[in-house]
């Protein structure tokens, strides 16, 4: 199980509201980059081992970097884990 310091994260958010939403905002972007990376090396469906390992430990900063995102929206709107799976269990069965 992924662990984010939910308290630090509570504290950020609601220290500085704006500022720490615009993180929000900016990190999926910074994803969406390390993904688009990723495409560019790709040859028929298989990426190039040279840069593989590179490409794979940007993919997990990001990945990172959104997921704690994820959770700060979570703590700030107060969103239970539930609601959220209720969403996924959902959207999962389209």
């Amino acid at each position: 199980m992924i662990k984010v310091n939910e308290d630090l994260q509570f504290k950020l958010i609601n220290k500085d509201t704006k500022t720490q939403l615009l993180i929000c905002m900016e990190e999926p972007a910074e994803l969406i980059q390390a993904i688009s990376k990723v495409q560019r090396y790709l040859n028929e469906g298989v990426i190039n081992p040279k840069y593989k390992s590179s490409l794979a430990a940007n993919l997990c900063e990001e990945i990172a970097d959104v997921y704690i995102c994820l959770k700060k929206l979570q703590l700030y709107f107060d969103i239970s884990d539930d609601c959220i799976q209720e969403w996924i269990d959902y959207k999962e069965k389209r």
